[in-house]
């Protein structure tokens, strides 16, 4: 998940060009999406991932990787406010 987060966070920075925060996005996605594959109740990983789509503007995906977060903490109230 810290390999998601890194890219994720490279993959907006203006330092960067446009081809290559794309390819940093796509990399972060696959970190995401492969810790979920290990342990499919790793919550970072789902907020991590929700985030990321989030931000790159697919709002589908994002709300649902934040369900799967919230069935996984659904009393995690910063999971509320991120979703709202």
């Amino acid at each position: 998940v810290k390999a998601g987060d890194w890219r994720a966070g490279s993959a907006f920075s203006p330092e960067y060009p446009e081809e290559q925060k794309a390819e940093f996005r796509q990399q972060s996605r696959m970190a995401y999406q492969k810790a979920i594959a290990a342990d499919p109740r790793h919550l970072p990983a789902y907020v991590g991932l929700a985030r990321l789509e989030s931000r790159c503007g697919d709002l589908a995906a994002a709300e649902a990787a934040y369900q799967k977060a919230m069935t996984l903490a659904g009393q995690n109230a910063g999971l509320w406010s991120e979703l709202a």
